[in-house]
Formats: structure tokens, C-alpha cells, sequence
């Protein structure tokens, strides 16, 4: 994973890109600095276990970078093993904050202990291809840099879209 500065916003704001050597063919995903901040530290939080939660943001114009201005936090319902697991009650309960919010559930987030961020088999049976998949890698040092990805309609494979971490004020 390469770090590189991204050219100004029109409101002068640069943006954190993330770039990775793997194809980029996803929609492009921007999120807000603090958003990313809190999933990172639920990831070294929950470390050895894999935590999740939902990624927030307004609804997605056709054509236009999708947005994650909050993330929230869920608990893990999956009782053993490297996965995670959200419930029927828990993803009711993440969609009821994202409209109290005035916003909606724009994918899901999880971490990858000891591992890397690209997407398992099991993620992508647990998948829906409208939406947004970022993993967060998180080793015993700390967590890694993160991907997004979206599954391409027919459940064939994920693409990974380009992620920039910034302050979203443009």
C-alpha cells in the first residue's frame, strides 16, 4: 500500500488517498477522517476477534463518489472463530441510528485479525452488491491500512473501489 497526497479540493483541503498494486475498478468510496479514526480503533479494540459495524452516509447519486461521513459500531455476533456476524435486530438497530441520523446504511465495516483486507469466500456469501465493504486489517502492533470493496452484481467477485480518508467539507 502506497500513501500519497491527493491534489486540493476546490476548498483547499487535500485529501489521504489510499492506493493499493491490485485493480481499482469499484466506485470511488470518500470518508470522513474522524470515521475512519473510529474504525480503527474498534479494530485494535476487539483485537484478537473481528469487529464490525455500519458505515453512514447520504444516499448515493448515480455516477458520484460514495460518501461515509460516521461510522457505527456493532457488537460481534458471531461466537467463535474469525468472522463476524450481525444479527437481524442488530442491522434494524444500525439502519433505525443511520435514518435518525438523516442518513442511511452505506455498507458495513469489519476487521481482519491477522490478516490482510481483502475480502474472504465467507464475505462475499454474506454480501449484497449495492453495497460498500470496507475491511480493516489489525495485527498486535496495531491496525493496517484499510480497503474498500463493493460485489459486482451476480455475486462473481468483489471489486475494490479507491478509498480517500479526508475531512469531506467539499
Amino acid at each position: 500500500m502506497r500513501h500519497r497526497e491527493a491534489p486540493r479540493t476546490p476548498s483547499g483541503v487535500g485529501m489521504h488517498v489510499l492506493e493499493s498494486d491490485h485493480a481499482v475498478s469499484g466506485p470511488p468510496i470518500r470518508m470522513a477522517a474522524s470515521a475512519f479514526e473510529m474504525m480503527a480503533r474498534a479494530a485494535r479494540a476487539a483485537f484478537p476477534r473481528e469487529c464490525c459495524g455500519a458505515l453512514l452516509g447520504p444516499a448515493p447519486a448515480p455516477g458520484a463518489p460514495r460518501r461515509v461521513e460516521a461510522v457505527v459500531p456493532a457488537a460481534n455476533e458471531a461466537a467463535d472463530g474469525p468472522r463476524y456476524r450481525l444479527g437481524p435486530e442488530a442491522v434494524r438497530a444500525l439502519d433505525a441510528e443511520a435514518r435518525r441520523r438523516g442518513l442511511c446504511v452505506v455498507g458495513y465495516y469489519h476487521s481482519h485479525p491477522r490478516g490482510g483486507a481483502r475480502p474472504s469466500a465467507l464475505d462475499r456469501e454474506l454480501a449484497w452488491p449495492w453495497l460498500v465493504y470496507v475491511i480493516q486489517p489489525v495485527h498486535a502492533h496495531g491496525a493496517g491500512e484499510p480497503a474498500a470493496w463493493t460485489l459486482e452484481h451476480g455475486r462473481g467477485a468483489f471489486a475494490r473501489c479507491p478509498l480517500s480518508i479526508d475531512n469531506l467539507e467539499d
